[in-house]
């Protein structure tokens, strides 16, 4: 068998010789990939309940465009497909997520809901 790496030959199973440049060349690239690994995020129908809910609220806002929103989108995407994280690295994207969104909500007013309009029509019958 040769080595996938150089071509030279290799002994018994082995699939890298044992040339020391070989071997470091083999760890730079793999430390360049990892450096330039690109993240996958779901297509646009497939995204999961974080990115979802995320998608929604800053669409109702009308904020998508915002650069906050959309790093907001990212870190949630992120959060849905987390795999790959660990609970302390899922820690800090979920409040680096909050802070995002924070961001891109800077200024909207909240919307009154049905049960605000219910308490208001309660506060004027008992007065």
């Amino acid at each position: 068998m040769d080595c996938q790496a150089c071509g030279a030959p290799t002994t018994g199973k082995r699939q890298f010789c044992e040339d020391i440049e070989c071997r470091r060349e083999r760890a730079r690239d793999r430390k360049r990939k990892q450096r330039g690994q690109v993240i996958e995020f779901p297509s646009d129908d497939n995204h999961g309940p974080v990115w979802r809910s995320t998608h929604a609220k800053l669409a109702k806002a009308d904020r998508l465009e915002e650069p906050a929103a959309q790093a907001a989108l990212v870190l949630a995407a992120r959060m849905d497909g987390g795999s790959k994280d660990t609970g302390s690295s899922t820690a800090a994207v979920a409040r680096e997520l909050r802070a995002a969104l924070e961001d891109a909500m800077a200024g909207v007013v909240p919307e009154a809901d049905r049960l605000d309009d219910l308490r208001g029509n309660v506060v004027r019958l008992v007065r």
